[in-house]
C-alpha cells in the first residue's frame, strides 16, 4: 500500500492483517463459547479450522510487520498519548 504526499510516495503497512485478527478472533471466540458450536454444519469443523488457520496467518503477518505498525502508531498523536509511546528525552550525564 502506498500513500501519496506531495510528490513523494511512502509505503504504508497494510491494515488488512489487523482487521483479520480482529474479525477471526471474534469468530473463533464466539463459535467456541456460544451455542453455535464448532461443528455447526456437520462438515467435520472445516469452517472453524479455516477460521483458526486464517487467524494464525494474520497473527504471523502482524508479528512480521510489528516494527512498521509500531512506527505508524507512533505517528498518530492520540495513540501516542494513549499508548504511552511518546518520544523519550535522552538522559544527560551530569
Amino acid at each position: 500500500m502506498v500513500s501519496i504526499t506531495g510528490r513523494h510516495l511512502r509505503p504504508q503497512p497494510p491494515a488488512g492483517p489487523q482487521g483479520a485478527v480482529a474479525l477471526m478472533s471474534g469468530a473463533v471466540f464466539f463459535h467456541t463459547v456460544s451455542p453455535l458450536g464448532i461443528d455447526r454444519y456437520d462438515d467435520g469443523a472445516v469452517l472453524f479450522t479455516e477460521a483458526c488457520e486464517t487467524l494464525a496467518c494474520a497473527l504471523f503477518i502482524v508479528f512480521a510487520l510489528r516494527a512498521e505498525i509500531s512506527t505508524l502508531i507512533g505517528r498518530v498523536p492520540v495513540l501516542r498519548r494513549t499508548l504511552g509511546s511518546a518520544p523519550r528525552q535522552p538522559i544527560m550525564p551530569g
